[in-house]
This record gives C-alpha cells, structure tokens and sequence, in this order.
C-alpha cells in the first residue's frame, strides 16, 4: 500500500518551489511509502481542479496492480507543520470513509481530504466538467454523501486554530465559474435519487479523457502534464 499525496497544479511556481522545499521533506519523513504526485494542466482551458485530481488518481491506480491505495488531495499554497502530519496525515482509513485534514467552512470536501482507492472509485471521483474556480468540492461532498460515506472533518478554513496547523499562502487571482453554484447547492437537493445516480456515473472517473504530454519520476515524485 501506498500513501499517495495528488497535487492539482498550474502557474504556482512560487508556491511549488516553497512545497518542494520546505513541506514536502517533512512530508516524507512523516508518512511511510510516501508519493507525490503533481499533476499539471497545459494552458489554454480553464483551470479544472477536479479532473486533475481524476488524472492523478487514474495514472497511479493503473500502477497500483488491485493494491488498495492511500490518497490525500492537497493545494500547492497549503504547508502543514511537522506536528500537522504528525497528528492528521496519517489517520487511519477505511472504505466508504473520507477524512478532511483541512476543508472549506462551507461544506464541501475541497482543500486536503484522506480517501483510499476503493472510496474514490465508489463515488466516481470529482466531476470532469467544472472549469474555472470552485463547486468541484461541493458537488464530492454531494456525491459522498448520497452514497453514504463517513465524513470526519478536523480544520475548517475559517478557524483560527488553521493557523496553528498550516503556513497557507493565497495570492493566486481565482478565475472563477460560479453558474454551477445552482447546482450543487440548490438543484442537487431537489433530484430524485435515480437522477442523482445517473448524474455522478455519468461524470467523473467513468467518462475521464485526456492526454498525457510528459511524465517525469525523480524518486518519490512524479510530475505528470497533462491537456484535458
């Protein structure tokens, strides 16, 4: 088994030199079996967060040889401390369990969540089809919870107690798509549970397509470009 940490990325550069150097170190020294793995969207399209967290997962599960996997989704601007992964990282997991390390205080499963192999392909991963900034997280929650997955939460976004866990840059200008805002907070709750079925078997892990342009592993890091 191993403890696989996706990174969704693009034009970071700043934020990326910072993680490789400072956090990623403690990373490995703190978590056994230790990947990471970088997943870069080409320019052209808008960011898409949630197909790259897909990508990510599919490429590794294709090494994975039915191996159950550990995963943790983490944004390059956030940098936890040694006592940090100490005392979230390295929760246990089971099926049908997704750990949040460190969410939004609106109710999404965004930021840093803890899932294995088994939990993501049960809920078809993230939707393919948000582009721009945001919902992707809300529409995983969304997904979690119709099929009645254990959440537990540790920080939220909005609590003081984040700045005792984290060293979190924000100086990224989001582009962001708020149409499917609708959606996931308002129309989801109103569809019938068959329509809720056929919407996440239809959109997500099930319908991925893109193309890998390079791939390079130095060590326990891999570095995947990709156009989407």
């Amino acid at each position: 088994m191993k403890n696989i940490i996706l990174i969704p990325y693009r034009d970071r550069e700043k934020d990326m030199k910072y993680f490789l150097e400072y956090t990623y170190p403690l990373l490995k020294k703190n978590i056994e079996n230790l990947k990471l793995v970088i997943v870069e969207q080409e320019k052209g399209k808008p960011f898409n967060r949630g197909i790259t967290l897909n990508i990510g997962f599919q490429e590794m599960e294709k090494e994975s040889n039915g191996v159950i996997n550990n995963y943790i989704t983490h944004d390059i601007d956030v940098n936890p401390f040694e006592s940090t992964i100490k005392e979230l990282y390295n929760k246990p997991i089971e099926d049908n369990h997704v750990i949040g390390i460190y969410t939004s205080f609106h109710g999404t499963l965004g930021g840093l969540i803890k899932f294995n192999s088994n939990t993501f392909k049960n809920i078809n991963g993230f939707p393919n089809n948000f582009w721009g900034w945001g919902c992707e997280d809300k529409d995983l929650q969304n997904r979690a919870e119709f099929k009645k997955i254990k959440i537990n939460k540790n920080i939220l976004s909005n609590s003081e107690k984040s700045k005792k866990y984290f060293k979190i840059f924000d100086n990224y200008k989001r582009n962001r798509l708020m149409p499917f805002n609708k959606l996931v907070y308002h129309e989801w709750k109103k569809m019938k549970e068959n329509a809720k079925e056929d919407y996440i078997s239809k959109n997500g892990l099930s319908t991925l397509k893109y193309e890998v342009i390079e791939k390079k592993i130095i060590e326990d890091i891999i570095k995947i470009k990709v156009k989407v």
